[in-house]
């Protein structure tokens, strides 16, 4: 008979029977799957990489020396100089109607 005051273990009883009610078997199970889960240690990078130290020196990358603002011409990133005119849009090179674009 169940009453209002049974315990957990008695309710549930019939839902698990391969539930162990010895604790030392519960607890011998808990870590043998604890083992399972558990991640080995992280092995350092260092053991399968080495790096040596470069032979060059570092490039000269910052804002102030690469870019369109540069005022060192080897490292100015525009591939044509003022000389380069516009050829206008693609619609006007290949005479294509105003209406076909949109």
């Amino acid at each position: 008979m169940i009453s209002l005051l049974s315990f957990y273990g008695q309710l549930v009883r019939e839902d698990f029977p391969n539930r162990e009610p010895d604790k030392s078997k519960r607890e011998a199970a808990k870590k043998a799957v604890k083992n399972l889960i558990e991640v080995p240690p992280v092995t350092p990078i260092d053991k399968y990489i080495t790096v040596l130290p470069s032979t060059r020196p570092v490039p000269k990358t910052t804002a102030g020396q690469v870019g369109w603002r540069s005022t060192d011409k080897s490292l100015a990133l525009e591939k044509y100089g003022g000389y380069a005119k516009p050829k206008g849009g693609l619609v006007k090179q290949l005479n294509w109607p105003q209406e076909g674009v949109d």
